[in-house]
């Protein structure tokens, strides 16, 4: 059993590294291929390709994809895209400058923004697939 978790350890590890770009015969400043929410933590801060759903929101497109939504900072979507199958690349972090904070003097009220540890892509740039 133990020598099964190795195994696919080894496997995802493999799966969302650059590694698996060269195998594949991608150069080493080819973006990194995010395929599901098992993927991020490893590649933050890295030049990241992720493909899911795109959506118009407050601060910015969202992409979801398998587990896991990212802000699409650089990118304005036109409404008619919306809901479309996007592939998406930029640097990957994550962050809190869009999280609500406290409205100081005013207990128990905040700001509007997001929950925080938000997903975001900077440079990003948007291609929609058919």
């Amino acid at each position: 059993m133990k020598n099964l978790i190795l195994v696919l350890f080894s496997i995802l590890l493999f799966a969302c590294g650059s590694k698996a770009k060269e195998a594949q015969g991608g150069s080493k400043d080819a973006p990194n291929k995010v395929c599901c929410a098992d993927c991020i933590k490893s590649n933050l801060g890295k030049t990241v390709e992720l493909t899911g759903t795109v959506e118009n929101t407050k601060l910015a497109p969202s992409i979801a994809g398998t587990g896991f939504d990212v802000y699409c900072l650089d990118a304005v979507l036109p409404e008619a895209k919306a809901k479309n199958k996007v592939r998406a690349t930029g640097r990957l972090e994550r962050t809190d400058a869009f999280a609500a904070k406290p409205i100081e003097g005013s207990p128990g009220v905040v700001s509007q923004g997001t929950e925080g540890k938000d997903l975001v892509l900077y440079d990003c740039s948007l291609e929609f697939i058919d």
